[in-house]
């Protein structure tokens, strides 16, 4: 029996690993704390679309590369307002930063702060 359960606990490890590692957006839950490191080469400013339909708004995404998995880039996505306290750190040359992610949907906010 202790095999089993021994196994079962190895699949549920499998499985937080391939969740981690899967598609390449990151998202950030609410409360949610992830130190990250921001290629300021790869920021791209897109169109921002809600379920496949343009809002008429703009969105930044940020590829970055959570430090304790170095060979997984994702990219983080959030609407250039949320974006501004980011940008700012960038623009002063801070990459390594330690995002929080506040409440959700429209009134959730992303703090910065750099490491």
């Amino acid at each position: 029996m202790s095999n089993q359960i021994h196994a079962n606990t190895d699949i549920f490890q499998q499985f937080e690993e391939a969740k981690r590692s899967s598609g390449k957006f990151l998202k950030l839950a609410p409360g949610e704390r992830r130190t990250l490191q921001f290629n300021v080469g790869k920021i791209a400013i897109v169109d921002s679309e809600f379920e496949g339909k343009k809002t008429g708004g703009k969105s930044m995404q940020f590829t970055v590369i959570d430090p304790k998995e170095p060979m997984a880039e994702k990219v983080l996505t959030m609407g250039v307002k949320k974006a501004e306290g980011i940008m700012a750190l960038l623009k002063a040359g801070k990459a390594l930063l330690d995002i929080q992610k506040i409440g959700t949907g429209k009134d959730s906010q992303f703090v910065a702060i750099p490491l």
